[in-house]
């Protein structure tokens, strides 16, 4: 079997943008001790059938929605899970989606002590008014503010997105956008 990795579908968001395709749900609050036996269930249940004798993992990948949502105790839960029934590569890629106005010290602090080892953070655009298009919670400050705390908390492996084409999104926008995003220099 080739290399291989578990993604992880949190698919709770505290606002549904309107450019979302994906299978998110609003919520604002969850029983996420619910959510995470249904999570260690689900991955047992593949350890035990679809994928049993699998080599170890060599990535996992916690999407959505807007996982940063959940409290650290899920990550730190479904990454022991993973790694005691498949195991784990040395050098594993543990990803983690966040929004840039869930994101706190603690937080962090929390991911890392899971196992969490790379942030995808969702700037979309350094523009306000782009971001209010977008549907998003965040404004252009908070990603910046976001991006300090990822790397105070120490993790040297971030990605930051955006998106093009938004409608009123000019081309001096989108140039902005790459100039901020390389002088952000994610890693």
């Amino acid at each position: 079997m080739p290399p291989w990795g578990l993604y992880v579908h949190v698919p709770f968001c505290g606002a549904i943008c309107p450019y979302c395709d994906f299978n998110v749900h609003l919520r604002r609050e969850l029983p996420w001790e619910a959510f995470t036996e249904a999570l260690l269930a689900e991955l047992d249940f593949a350890a035990d059938h679809e994928f049993a004798g699998a080599p170890a993992l060599h990535s996992i990948y916690f999407g959505g929605g807007t996982p940063s949502l959940a409290p650290p105790a899920l990550f730190d839960a479904v990454i022991a899970r993973a790694k005691a029934r498949f195991g784990l590569s040395p050098g594993a890629e543990i990803s983690l989606e966040a929004m840039p106005k869930t994101l706190s010290p603690q937080t962090l602090a929390g991911y890392a002590a899971a196992g969490v080892n790379r942030l995808s953070l969702g700037w979309q655009s350094t523009h306000d008014h782009l971001l209010r298009t977008l549907g998003r919670q965040h404004r252009a400050a908070d990603s910046a503010i976001a991006l300090q705390q990822v790397r105070d908390a120490g993790f040297v492996n971030v990605s930051l997105d955006l998106i093009f084409a938004v409608p009123g999104q000019s081309a001096a926008d989108s140039a902005a956008d790459v100039a901020a995003l390389i002088a952000a220099a994610p890693q």
